[in-house]
């Protein structure tokens, strides 16, 4: 092969990665800018949320400007050692933006920060970087009432997993009793307790629940810890739990990673748990269990039919989830409107009262 088609083959490869690139990329960025610019208007003052917010969007925009350079001038290294190391020094940016945020809202006990009237338990150093940006999509919108901000922050130009409350459509409200599937941390849940609703929050792997979850059920109201993965039936699950996110864990799908772990779990459908606690109604789903999604689904196809709670569903775990998810929820309940969000399918039966 002669030199002059090797830099053919070079030129479309490097045009093919880029073309992959630049239209995300270059959309985060202007979003982010507009962003920047509403805080700057705002003049917020340095012991502020929003300082904290403007910092950490200064720290998107040059972690999305240096992986611009890396997508159009090292797209041959992502696997290498350096571009390992330049994600390890954004991690990095963002705990020491987490730590920021406790010096502002570190609660008199020093054992949780308090956001306004949520409580929240202090991250360990391994979960900063996850807490940073959990509380960015969730709570950071419930605090800051500014549309603008957010609509510029999280519109659907941006590379985010999405908000959970879109519109007024999908909204969490007082006295709503609440299924947060995947409940992690509790961020979520937390969320549901400050707005007056009734959450119960599932999580099956035991580091999140007993070092997170637990506390976020013991310092916000009603928030019930529900230790078990929900599924189409009931049963025995095998977690696998990987090297490169050890906070998060799949029943459902093969993520590809070293495995360095595995968790046995106990299953049940949401239906089974609706009549083995006789639970009157559900009003409000969010669903983000890695895969799992459409197990959830499956076995909550009563309560979709007879309670048609509103939900807020992730769909990036796998290719066809949107077409899935979307199927499966209009096979148990015709009345719903559903809606294509950024990496969510949002739904909701405009007729419920």
């Amino acid at each position: 092969m002669s030199i002059q088609s090797l830099r053919i083959i070079f030129w479309y490869l490097l045009k093919h990665l880029k073309s992959r690139f630049d239209g995300t990329m270059i959309r985060r960025l202007r979003s982010l800018r507009r962003t920047k610019n509403i805080l700057e208007q705002l003049k917020p003052d340095k012991n502020t949320l929003e300082s904290w917010l403007g910092e950490v969007i200064d720290a998107d925009l040059k972690f999305y400007k240096s992986t611009l350079f890396i997508a159009d001038k090292l797209w041959f290294f992502f696997e290498s050692p350096l571009i390992k190391w330049f994600l390890q020094k954004e991690q990095i940016r963002q705990n020491k933006l987490y730590d920021k945020l406790e010096t502002i809202f570190l609660s008199p006990e020093k054992d949780r920060i308090i956001l306004k009237d949520i409580q929240l338990p202090r991250a360990n150093e391994a979960e900063k970087y996850l807490f940073t940006g959990g509380i960015v999509e969730i709570i950071v919108p419930y605090l800051i009432q500014n549309h603008e901000l957010i609509e510029n922050l999280f519109g659907k130009d941006i590379e985010c997993e999405g908000l959970y409350e879109p519109d007024e459509h999908i909204q969490l409200k007082s006295g709503d009793i609440v299924i947060d599937a995947g409940a992690n941390a509790g961020l979520f849940s937390a969320l549901g307790s400050a707005k007056g609703c009734c959450v119960y929050a599932f999580e099956p792997m035991p580091y999140m629940r007993e070092n997170y979850l637990v506390n976020v059920a013991a310092w916000n109201r009603n928030i019930t810890v529900c230790p078990f993965a929900l599924w189409d039936k009931e049963e025995e699950l095998t977690f696998s739990v990987s090297r490169v996110n050890p906070h998060s864990a799949s029943a459902a799908m093969n993520t590809g990673y070293k495995i360095i772990d595995q968790v046995t779990v106990h299953a049940l459908s949401l239906d089974e748990f609706v009549r083995q606690n006789n639970i009157s109604r559900i009003d409000f789903i969010k669903a983000d269990i890695e895969g799992a999604e459409r197990h959830l689904l499956t076995g909550a196809k009563y309560v979709l039919k007879e309670f048609a709670p509103k939900l807020s569903i992730c769909t990036y775990h796998l290719p066809d989830d949107p077409f899935v998810i979307r199927r499966l929820i209009q096979e148990s309940n015709s009345n719903y409107t559903i809606i294509e969000g950024v990496n969510k399918i949002y739904a909701y039966c405009p007729d419920k009262k």
